[in-house]
């Protein structure tokens, strides 16, 4: 019995666990971040752009009078939102099956199956990577 009431005694109380999710990130959870985005792989970028360049390429060719700078140039503005919705695809991806990710031997190492960053911050990350990806959805449609 005194087992449990010592076990009780250590469980986060609803303020600890919001100090700990608003807590400054270490290192460690930085890396943890970039891992959840998948920043170090880049396949996922060319699965965004290449479709997007494409629409733009045959949106000039169905029309002569567009300039290619212009088009070259939108192409180019789509480059930085497509590593961000990589970005976000990527992030929201881990926290809804790291369960299933830890019993797999390729992605057992995954930040959140090994522990480098916790479901509560992950979550976190994403809803601070969404009003950068409104915003930049936003700037874009106008």
């Amino acid at each position: 019995m005194a087992q449990l009431s010592d076990q009780k005694a250590h469980l986060p109380t609803d303020f600890e666990r919001l100090f700990g999710l608003l807590s400054l990130p270490g290192k460690e959870e930085i890396q943890a971040c970039w891992d959840l985005c998948r920043l170090h792989n880049n396949i996922g970028f060319w699965v965004v752009w290449l479709p997007a360049a494409w629409s733009i390429a045959m949106y000039y060719h169905a029309n002569p009078t567009v300039p290619g700078l212009v088009c070259l140039h939108t192409a180019g503005l789509f480059v930085p939102l497509c590593f961000g919705i990589k970005s976000l695809i990527m992030t929201i991806d881990d926290p809804l099956d790291y369960d299933v990710d830890a019993l797999v031997e390729r992605t057992k190492n995954r930040a959140l199956p090994r522990g480098a960053v916790s479901l509560d911050r992950a979550w976190m990350f994403f809803a601070l990577q969404m009003p950068f990806a409104s915003e930049a959805m936003m700037l874009r449609s106008t």
